[in-house]
């Protein structure tokens, strides 16, 4: 099937783009529920949004082909990934005095937290 979206402006892109994930989300096979192996395309350092909401956070993420996608982030599961962040964000400087290799310099984030 091929649908000619080069005519379309950003807008109704926006609502074919909506569109079809809504639909997506109801149809067999759904989307698997492990995460993709082998090489896969990544969005290098994204902008982020965290807010604090009821019962967990609001991990907001913007994607330049879907826009912002939003995520509610469960208490208990926003404690198990501030641990593997942590875990992470140890082991980088501790694998680089290892080998005496200095840490590659600080970047700016992607995003901000917003209370």
């Amino acid at each position: 099937m091929t649908i000619d979206v080069s005519t379309l402006q950003a807008a109704e892109l926006d609502q074919l783009i909506e569109a079809a994930t809504k639909r997506r989300a109801t149809l067999n096979p759904p989307v698997p529920a492990t995460n993709p192996q082998g090489e896969i395309q990544a969005i290098s350092d994204p902008k982020w949004y965290l807010t604090s909401v009821p019962g967990g956070t609001l991990l907001q993420i913007r994607h330049p082909g879907h826009g912002w996608i939003n995520f509610h982030i469960p208490t208990l599961s926003r404690a198990f990934l501030l641990s593997f962040l942590l875990q992470q964000a140890l082991i980088e400087p501790a694998q680089a005095a290892a080998t005496g290799t200095p840490p590659p310099p600080a970047t700016a984030s992607g995003g901000t937290t917003v209370h």
